[in-house]
């Protein structure tokens, strides 16, 4: 009621109400809203008729009031609590200039702002959400012609439009347009759209030559007529709900921002991962706390597709994409939407799908176009060069130095040296690695900002600061797993997780010893074998690298160095490293096989199957992924075997490391990886060159049984 006292003691428009009053509401607060509003004529209808009407209000029987809703056109509908949704949305036939109410927390104000959008001039509904906070709906006819505007930017992507359109066209409300502007697209990108086009008069093409993606968004940005502004890459593709969920929340505290979480998309496998990034508590629940926003710009990935922002946010304060910028032209546009916008709320669910793997992503530069960031710093240089707060330009200067650090990590040899003394410049600091280690290490700012971990080697390469996830298959509790989890967790300088993937033991000691740290996560497999443990891990997996590992593996010292090694080199598909085999007390040392630029699979086939398993390597999440790469459960126990034959197959980049990761027991490797490798052949038609590595494998290893089988095989004959 407070709310509905404070619209009406603002607003003297309205000369004829309609008080539609939900159970149980107090009739004696009625006399406040009086007092503060300046009605002619007000009536009440109650919801519960048995409730006492307050003396002195013209008491209108509801079967009277629904008889003769026409009556009703030229009055404002006030509504306090209606619990009877049904009821109160076919109310909107009567057509009254205006609704104002309010309503507990988890009433669908969206929903009811839909039924009367098309008959009102006004809505205004608050729900309430604590004692000091109200999300308040707030719309008036005219100030927009759509309410959402989703804007994409087309060039040469006719091969995804398809699923990309049908996706965003799933949410079917009259007041969404999509912009579709062809960057002077080359392939039959329009074609398909206008296809599209003649069936849905929401869907606007719009050509223009060939500019870049941010002058294509720009343009589009220029003619949209959207209370809120979407965008939407149109190789990737979303969940028919998301634009729905997210306006939703946006409409319902007026929001300059609403954001949900996203999956990445395969191109190669077709397979999509959660990507662990969404918004939760407390944006979830909408804040304008500023310093709750101001955080957004520095700690968390908030591309622009996966979010809507009021189209008054960007006009208000001058936003745009820069046509200058051939790429990454979202990075401005995050940070300048974050550091002026008032309110942000998030979607807690993963619902735009990023795809990776098309040729010709940016996201893929390593060259040159990496250079860019130094005129996109240029630019947000001058904004935050006006007036703003130090933690805003606190949070900056992170975004700066991780973007540089970031770059230094994907961009090749060649240019690196040139990059990083220019970014050095660009942060105002020596190009050493003392002062790259202390900007990126000590740059929390006056609010104590929360420090960026990465270092740089002696080679001025960042160590990245990359999850490490550890599956640990386990049919029993064993202490060596207690020091295995103790030796991770003691690790000077390890982001990682530890799955420990229990296939049918339902041990409370595997439960209770995950319990002791949040980095340790117990996964309870009702059945099955290793390798099954070992998808079940992977799918979990939130890592940019998994590591295999058994019960009874051992990381000693240098293994810490080994990772410590290659989270400082560029991001390999797979990492290779020397192991040690204990047996009878004595350590042995085996050597990693050395990957060249190709042949990877012949190599580890002619080479690598002295440790043919997964234990003295790591994998990158995104390529296992990608690649649709799995363990045979059928092959059990040897499914590494197999990963790797599959893995080195499809890999693109490896690199070995000198350095022994862990120690193995004698007996816990497979047998005879050249046996399985052979039996594994006849799911996989092998050329000349493979079945000859085999050969090789074999006679390498002695073994005459095998030698002679593949003898039969006539494998020696084609070898020969």
């Amino acid at each position: 009621m407070r709310y509905l006292c404070y619209y009406f003691g603002q607003h003297h428009e309205y000369k004829k109400a309609v008080f539609l009053l939900g159970k149980g509401r107090g009739l004696d607060e009625l006399n406040a809203l009086l007092e503060t509003s300046l009605f002619d004529e007000l009536k009440l209808v109650l919801e519960d008729e048995l409730d006492q009407a307050k003396q002195g209000i013209d008491l209108l029987p509801k079967k009277e009031f629904v008889a003769n809703l026409g009556k009703y056109s030229s009055y404002a509908f006030i509504v306090d609590g209606y619990e009877d949704q049904r009821a109160l949305f076919s109310f909107a036939k009567a057509k009254p200039t205006a609704l104002v109410g309010i309503f507990d927390k988890d009433y669908d104000s969206f929903a009811l702002f839909e039924a009367y959008r098309e008959a009102c001039d006004t809505i205004a509904i608050a729900r309430y959400v604590n004692p000091l906070r109200n999300e308040v709906l707030e719309w008036k006819r005219g100030e927009f012609e759509k309410e959402l505007s989703i804007i994409f930017p087309v060039y040469n992507v006719g091969a995804y439009l398809r699923q990309c359109v049908e996706s965003v066209t799933a949410f079917d409300a009259p007041y969404v347009e999509f912009l579709f502007v062809s960057d002077g697209s080359k392939d039959d990108s329009v074609e398909i759209l206008r296809e599209y086009a003649a069936k849905d008069p929401r869907i606007q093409i719009f050509e223009k030559e060939n500019g870049g993606c941010a002058s294509a968004r720009q343009y589009g940005l220029e003619r949209a007529k959207g209370r809120y502004i979407g965008f939407v890459d149109p190789d990737d593709f979303v969940d028919p709900t998301m634009f729905r969920k997210l306006l939703s929340r946006a409409f319902a505290g007026s929001y300059d921002i609403a954001y949900s979480g996203y999956k990445e998309y395969y191109e190669d496998s077709g397979e999509s991962q959660d990507i662990d990034d969404l918004i939760g508590a407390p944006y979830e629940h909408g804040t304008s706390d500023v310093d709750l926003v101001d955080d957004l710009i520095a700690f968390r990935r908030i591309a622009i597709w996966r979010g809507i922002y009021s189209h008054n946010l960007l006009t208000n304060n001058g936003i745009i994409f820069h046509p200058e910028l051939p790429r990454f032209d979202d990075l401005p546009f995050k940070v300048e939407t974050l550091a002026r916008a008032k309110s942000v709320v998030s979607v807690p669910e993963y619902l735009y799908y990023y795809r990776l793997g098309r040729k010709g992503q940016d996201v893929a530069a390593d060259d040159r176009r990496l250079y860019v960031h130094f005129d996109i710093f240029r630019m947000l240089d001058a904004f935050f060069a006006s007036p703003r707060s130090s933690r805003q330009k606190d949070l900056y200067r992170i975004v700066k130095t991780q973007t540089h650090a970031w770059a230094l990590t994907r961009i090749k040899s060649y240019w690196k040296k040139d990059y990083r003394a220019i970014a050095a410049e660009d942060l105002g600091i020596k190009d050493t690695k003392r002062s790259w280690a202390k900007a990126i290490r000590s740059y929390g700012g006056r609010k104590g900002v929360k420090e960026n971990r990465r270092a740089f080697n002696d080679d001025h390469m960042p160590i990245s600061n990359r999850l490490l996830s550890v599956i640990i298959p386990c049919d029993k509790y064993q202490t060596e797993l207690k020091e295995l989890l103790d030796r991770l967790a003691n690790a000077p300088f390890l982001r990682f997780e530890a799955l420990v993937v229990d296939y049918g033991s339902e041990s409370e000691e595997l439960r209770s010893l995950c319990a002791q740290d949040s980095r340790f996560r117990y996964v309870a497999l009702p059945s099955g074998n290793e390798a099954k443990a070992k998808n079940v891990g992977l799918e979990k997996a939130k890592g940019d690298y998994v590591w295999f590992l058994k019960m009874g593996d051992t990381i000693p010292e240098q293994g810490f160095a080994a990772l410590e090694e290659a989270f400082a080199q560029e991001k390999r598909d797979i990492f290779a490293f020397d192991y040690h085999v204990l047996s009878q007390g004595k350590e042995t040392n085996i050597k990693a096989e050395e990957y060249g630029e190709n042949e990877y699979l012949l190599v580890y086939l002619r080479d690598g199957l002295d440790h043919p398993g997964c234990a003295n390597k790591l994998y990158s999440r995104r390529f296992l992924l990608g690649h649709g790469l799995r363990f045979d459960e059928s092959v059990c126990p040897n499914e590494d075997v197999a990963l790797n034959y599959l893995a080195f197959k499809s890999v693109s980049s490896v690199s070995t490391i000198h350095r022994v990761l862990c120690i193995r027991p004698c007996g816990e490797e497979e047998s005879n990886a050249v046996e399985a490798l052979v039996a594994l052949s006849e799911k996989d038609n092998l050329d000349s060159e493979t079945k000859a590595a085999l050969v090789f494998a074999a006679r390498k290893n002695c073994d005459e049984s095998l030698l002679q089988r593949l003898e039969e095989a006539g494998w020696l004959e084609k070898e020969e």
